[in-house]
Parts: structure tokens; sequence; C-alpha cells
């Protein structure tokens, strides 16, 4: 028996579709903590280079046992992780999430910071929001000082869902890690 060459374009075209499909709704690879993606430190916001992100096909993280501040939406967490400055940086850092400016992108964020990626109690958060102001996580002034050269733990979710259905909240934003700007100078203008 001969396959007719439109037969054989079916058959592959079909494939093609079922393999397409499964990409697209394949969890992201950073889902859990032993697959956080690296961020760098750039020297400056302007610098700093932007990592996508996606709380979308996540796997429910309600059954990885890692402390959080959030009751709920935490579930449609994805991973990401950095090394502290071996030499502190004089005004700080930065990781900083943006979103809200593409249609996939969730709502509102939520963030925390932890030493390590162990299931236990005891792993409490450095830092834990569900919507932290200015979406930003500041290193030297709302977070604990970091011991130089450790590797310290993101975990960012959707700050929405209801409960009985936490995958309404998930989305896509932008993630980025860099060194603060000097406070402006303050001039005393009565002198």
């Amino acid at each position: 028996m001969r396959i007719k060459p439109l037969q054989l374009m079916n058959v592959l075209l079909s494939g093609m579709l079922v393999l397409f499909t499964i990409a697209v709704q394949a969890q992201p690879a950073n889902d859990n903590c032993s697959g956080a993606i690296e961020l760098t430190i750039a020297d400056s916001e302007a610098n700093a280079v932007l990592v996508d992100g996606d709380t979308r096909n996540t796997v429910d993280e309600a059954a990885a046992g890692i402390p959080v501040c959030s009751g709920n939406f935490y579930r449609d967490a994805v991973w990401y992780k950095f090394t502290a400055p071996a030499t502190p940086i004089p005004n700080g850092f930065s990781v900083r999430l943006y979103y809200g400016d593409q249609p996939d992108d969730f709502a509102s964020p939520g963030i925390a910071v932890y030493e390590s990626c162990d299931a236990d109690p005891g792993n409490a958060p450095l830092y834990c929001a569900n919507a932290p102001t200015g979406d930003v996580v500041l290193f030297g002034e709302e977070c604990p000082e970091l011991v130089a050269g450790a590797t310290y733990y993101i975990r960012v979710w959707s700050n929405s869902g209801p409960a009985a259905n936490w995958q309404e909240g998930w989305g896509t934003f932008r993630i980025a890690a860099y060194a603060n700007e000097p406070p402006a100078e303050v001039y005393n203008a009565l002198e």
C-alpha cells in the first residue's frame, strides 16, 4: 500500500498540531524551587535585564510545603534566585516586578524571599507580601541584610483568583534585579 502525499501531509500537520498544543500548555520550567531561574543584579534599573515570568499552567504550590505569608494566592507560584553580592552595594539593591502593560499579565503580584528551598516550617520567608509597595523588594531596607555570596530564592505568584479556582488569577510579568540609585541630595534653601 502506498501512502499518498496528501495523506502524509495530513499526518504530519496533525502531529505538529498535537506537539504545539502540548508545548503551549506545558508548565513553566521554574514551577518549583529546584528549577529557579537565575537573576543577575544590574548596576542600575536602566541596565537591568527583564526576565519573563509566567504563572499560567503551574502545579498547585499548596503541596510544596514551603511556608508563605499568603493564605491562597501563592498557589500559582514560580521561582527565581540570585546570589548576594560579595561586596555590599552602597545603596542596596532591588528586585522589581513589571506587569499590567501586556494583555496576559496578572492583575497584582505576591512575592517572597527565602534562604533555601526547604519544605520546612523553619524556612520562613525573609520577606513576604501579597502586594509589595511599588512592586519592589528593597534589599538593605525592607529585607534584612544578606550573607555575601549566598544564594536566595524568590517566589512570585499572582495576588488574585478565588480559593476554589486559583488559576483564574495567573498570568505573565517581568522581573529584574538592580542596584538602587543613591538618594537625591537635599539642599537647605534657608542658608
